[in-house]
């Protein structure tokens, strides 16, 4: 009851609109570029404060090179490859990643699918040879594809319950036509993803 309110006194006219600073510098560091024997471009960044390497490789090729009978594929394609290899079941390969504290994750969009991988240093091998046996060994269960295909139809419902996602759908498909694979969602419509098989995954 015995307090009192002390107003905040300012060292500055607020009725006066601040003048702005110099613009910041943002700190770039520097890049390497190299070419590998087989022709594959890299760029690349350098920091040593913590023991780790994460790197992505990004192939050509993802939603805009579909015919619009397969939308969906590319992205249906990118998950199958984070399933089952010839040699060991997802969880296997999901055990092997945890207990070197790696991560490799597979992704796509328009134009490109992207690997991308972490891992401490010490483990690079180890991880390395994860990621060879999932894109060289990929064993394309029916099952997982069945499953991998029915989620993602119903992530096109749930998509298509989004405003956000209808007018972006809208936008597209005003912008390059609905006869134009980028007129159609990545993720595809509940009918292309419906009739796509394990062979076109394949």
């Amino acid at each position: 009851q015995n307090l009192s309110y002390k107003r905040p006194v300012d060292n500055f006219d607020r009725s006066k609109k601040p003048i702005s600073g110099n613009t910041p510098v943002v700190p770039v560091p520097d890049y390497w570029t190299s070419t590998l024997a087989n022709g594959l471009k890299m760029i690349g960044v350098e920091n040593l404060e913590v023991p780790s390497i994460q790197f992505q490789i990004a192939i050509k090729g993802g939603h805009r090179l579909l015919k619009k009978e397969k939308a969906g594929l590319s992205i249906l394609t990118a998950r199958m490859m984070e399933e089952a290899t010839q040699d060991h079941t997802a969880e296997e390969i999901a055990i092997q990643l945890k207990r070197l504290g790696s991560e490799i994750s597979f992704s796509c969009n328009a134009e490109e699918t992207t690997i991308t991988v972490w891992t401490l240093k010490k483990n690079i091998d180890a991880t390395i040879k994860i990621l060879e046996e999932q894109l060289y060994r990929p064993k394309f269960d029916e099952k997982d594809f069945e499953r991998l295909r029915d989620k993602q139809i119903e992530d096109i419902k749930r998509a298509n319950t989004s405003p956000v996602t209808i007018a972006s759908n809208v936008f597209n498909s005003c912008l390059y036509g609905t006869d134009y694979i980028m007129g159609i969602p990545l993720l595809g419509t509940e009918q292309t993803v419906a009739n796509l098989t394990l062979q076109d995954v394949k």
